[in-house]
């Protein structure tokens, strides 16, 4: 990726602005300077180069494992009087940790989680107590796929279990010196479970990521909570007691069963019941796409940012367990305090880097802006934020098992930023890599180390403040953001923040579209006297396929030139290499004439250059696109001023759970008016098309794209469904 790339200007917004109107708000060369300053004495280097894919320290060196539990026992592994019977193994606790740290203590007394382990097979108490312990890097339960309630929650009841041939797996993160634990209950007993010494299971061996079958490491421990049962009969046992912990009390210490008496009963070997492997998992480059889908009008238009929400660069960590970047109802760290106070991650990365859980940190600053038309700040050197329609785009490496966090300051606020959930976002499901929107782990949020003033009002906000500290401490927490006072105006975080991740292009697999566009309008909507003769045409269009948002246009904003001459007529002979010269778009090109399939009507067919389509006809055409790709057309509305059809923000899916999309996709699309020209009444205006002598005829109306149903000019129109349908067919 270019560190600097030279991008299209979509609608030329800044470059018409008189001197007068610059000097009325605050200028854009100095929004933000505090913070451009500040990550420039803090050594950052928020510009070319900058981001760098790691922060020196140990998460450099974490390695993910995934680490297998069978049950490789049988039908006839546990002999009792009555017969052999399985042996099954109870979900279970895990724990990363360094010497300092167990998951239980030998020779002691069983705590109340390890007990409920042993006795009952319930590992939540046990997860609570472990997590967070001291020397515990990461920790959690593991379950079946047939486990239908949460086994991280205490009192959810007894998880299912596992029998003969079943297999339970976790990925843990870990570093040289530390250790994996894990404890699961033998079913067939009134408090036996499996487990590694407290030393646990070291995962390095002279630094080299250990691999391959550790079973040998692992015994049979006796809890010491309750009195021995002869296993597999036992009336107390898991299968068969009447509730939970309905057996004596043993009031004994936790040790290996091979130090007690275990009621004078044979148990089987631990060889033939378990099998523990331990797989390093190598990291694979996941492509992170951080959108502002926010539109320009959330505030008003004399706020600095003329009405907009901006999203500063940001900082970003993969990890294990849960979010490192802040903990709700508590304080936020400085270098979280910096970013939603300002806006450089400059502090918050070496942090996230220091953190043990964390793999990787790092920034995705102007170095990853793929595409911003308005450029706020561009002719600043430092962290400029993206504007409505701009994006950072980044790679990090994860392993399976590995999660996602973020953070960048949402602009207008004194400390507002977006984060992640507190679990982050997951990037592997059933060890394949997530292809797709993840925005829904999202939220917004108050830092807490700000009061706060009216979004785009308050003379300590960013972009109006002098300094990056400059406001009063406030000493609070950090909560949702609508917890807070002054916050009201600001959109949902859906509305405003897009994330997406998939695989970088190059590694996805491809696949081609057979896309049609086709005129299902009737031939008589408008009267018989109307250029068209009554009928709705549809224009030769442009298409993009495109991550993300719909590059075509951006709601609320200017259209560009290209689509200002479609809109208003027909051709989409510009629009098209403002596409493909835009970076986040993968192709671009025209559905025309060539692509014509069917058309009854033939309207202008005597006119070269581009004759729509009438009733009945349709346009064809194919693309390659791969996971995580959308497809956003456009074709004017003929007869019209400046109406076009196209999808909304989001595009047209092409893909669902990486499955390729198939059938008719109509829903996607709505009518759209460009805000170029005036509207008139359809087939009646002398300068609509197709009626009108030159492309560009009509008065210029100085607007900004939006859904032609809320403009209100009065006039008639299809719904969007009665007048074209567009269908994909995988190929």
């Amino acid at each position: 990726m270019d560190s600097d790339p030279d991008y299209p200007d979509t609608n030329g917004a800044d470059a018409e602005r008189t001197d007068d109107a610059a000097d009325t708000r605050v200028s854009r060369r100095d929004v933000l300077r505090g913070t451009a300053a500040t990550a420039s004495a803090l050594g950052l280097g928020l510009g070319v180069g900058a981001g760098t894919a790691g922060v020196a320290g140990a998460s450099e060196h974490r390695q993910s494992f995934r680490v297998r539990i069978e049950n490789v026992s049988t039908r006839e592994t546990l002999s009792t009087p009555d017969g052999s019977v399985a042996v099954p193994l109870s979900p279970g606790v895990f724990a990363v940790h360094n010497g300092n740290a167990s998951l239980f203590d030998a020779l002691d007394s069983a705590s109340d989680g390890l007990e409920a382990l042993a006795e009952d097979g319930m590992p939540g108490g046990l997860a609570s107590e472990v997590a967070g312990t001291d020397g515990v890097t990461s920790s959690g339960t593991f379950a079946g796929d047939e486990t239908v309630t949460d086994p991280n929650q205490p009192g959810n009841g007894p998880q299912p279990p596992i029998f003969p041939g079943g297999a339970y797996e976790f990925t843990v993160s870990a570093a040289p010196g530390e250790a994996v634990s894990f404890a699961t209950m033998m079913i067939q007993s009134n408090d036996l479970f499996y487990a590694p010494d407290v030393s646990g299971i070291e995962l390095f061996e002279d630094d080299d990521p250990v691999s391959g079958d550790v079973t040998d490491q692992v015994g049979l421990w006796d809890a010491g909570t309750e009195v021995d049962q002869r296993p597999g009969t036992g009336p107390d046992q898991a299968p068969r007691q009447s509730s939970l912990d309905t057996g004596a009390d043993q009031n004994g210490d936790v040790a290996p069963l091979s130090l007690t008496e275990a009621g004078g009963y044979d148990y089987p070997a631990v060889e033939d019941v378990v099998r523990v492997t331990v797989t390093p998992l190598e990291p694979r480059p996941v492509e992170v796409t951080v959108e502002n889908v926010a539109s320009t009008e959330t505030f008003p238009a004399d706020t600095p940012t003329d009405g907009g929400v901006w999203l500063t660069p940001g900082g970003a960590a993969v990890h294990s367990g849960s979010n490192p970047v802040y903990t709700e109802g508590e304080s936020a760290s400085p270098g979280l305090e910096l970013l939603a106070e300002a806006g450089p991650p400059s502090d918050l990365v070496p942090e996230l880097g220091d953190t043990d859980r964390v793999e990787q940190a790092r920034a995705y600053t102007p170095a990853e802006t793929v595409a911003d038309p308005n450029d706020p700040m561009g002719s600043v050197p430092g962290a400029p934020p993206i504007a409505p329609g701009g994006a950072f785009q980044f790679e990090v490496d994860a392993a399976p098992g590995a999660r996602l966090s973020l953070a960048s300051m949402i602009v207008p606020s004194n400390d507002a930023f977006v984060s992640t959930g507190s679990n982050g976002i997951e990037l592997f499901e059933d060890g394949n890599r997530i292809v797709g929107d993840v925005s829904r782990e999202l939220r917004l949020l108050d830092a807490g180390t700000e009061p706060n003033g009216e979004p785009g009002v308050g003379p300590d906000q960013a972009p109006a403040q002098d300094s990056p500290d400059q406001g009063a401490d406030e000493g609070g927490v950090v909560r949702p953001l609508d917890e807070a006072e002054n916050t009201a105006s600001y959109p949902d975080v859906t509305d405003a923040v897009r994330v997406t991740v998939s695989p970088p292009a190059d590694t996805l697999p491809t696949e081609t579209f057979r896309v049609r566009v086709e005129n299902v309008a009737p031939t008589d909507y408008y009267p018989s006297d109307t250029p068209t003769g009554g009928a709705i045409w549809i224009t030769p269009g442009a298409f993009a396929v495109h991550p993300g948002m719909n590059p075509i246009f951006v709601p609320g904003r200017e259209a560009s030139p290209g689509l200002e001459l479609l809109a208003e007529a027909g051709p989409p002979s510009d629009l098209v290499p403002e596409l493909r010269g835009n970076p986040r778009v993968e192709s671009a090109g025209a559905y025309t004439p060539a692509e014509t399939v069917a058309d009854p009507n033939d309207p202008m067919g005597s006119v070269p250059g581009a004759p729509p389509i009438a009733p009945g006809g349709a346009f064809e055409f194919e693309v390659d696109a791969s996971p995580g790709h959308r497809l956003s057309i456009a074709s004017m509305f003929v007869p019209s001023n400046d109406v076009l059809f196209a999808p909304g923000s989001s595009g047209i899916e092409l893909f669902e759970d990486d499955d390729p999309v198939s059938g008719d996709v109509t829903d996607a699309l709505d009518l759209w008016d460009a805000g170029t020209e005036p509207n008139g009444q359809p087939g009646v205006g002398p300068d609509q098309a197709p009626a009108q002598d030159s492309p560009d005829q009509g008065a210029d109306e100085g607007g900004v794209v939006r859904r032609l149903s809320t403009v209100g000019d009065g006039f008639d129109y299809p719904a969007v469904e009665e007048a074209i349908a567009v269908s994909l067919t995988p190929q």
